[in-house]
């Protein structure tokens, strides 16, 4: 039976320097790209949830709108509690 070296021999040299720099340079590369992806979508979301709560709160100082989507309907300061009626399932 043959006995093959352990991964880290492969990557490394006998010594500890790397083998190959360029794919240590592509690695390096594609996790720089993966941060910056996740930066940019977490940046992306931040900017959306702030001009949703803007919306939301000038919709509540200038009172009731006629567009549900927008702002919750006049009085209600809660979701509705009131369970549904028996027999009837959400799908």
């Amino acid at each position: 039976m043959k006995h093959s070296p352990p991964i880290l021999s492969r990557i490394f040299e006998a010594d500890g320097t790397p083998r190959d720099r360029a794919t240590w340079l592509v690695f390096a590369g594609i996790v720089a790209s993966l941060l910056l992806a996740f930066f940019v979508v977490c940046e992306h979301q931040v900017q959306r949830a702030k001009s949703l709560h803007l919306q939301f709160r000038e919709a509540a100082t200038q009172g009731c709108t006629a567009n549900a989507r927008q702002a919750p309907p006049c009085g209600s300061q809660t979701a509705d509690a009131t369970p549904a009626p028996m027999g009837s399932r959400l799908r």
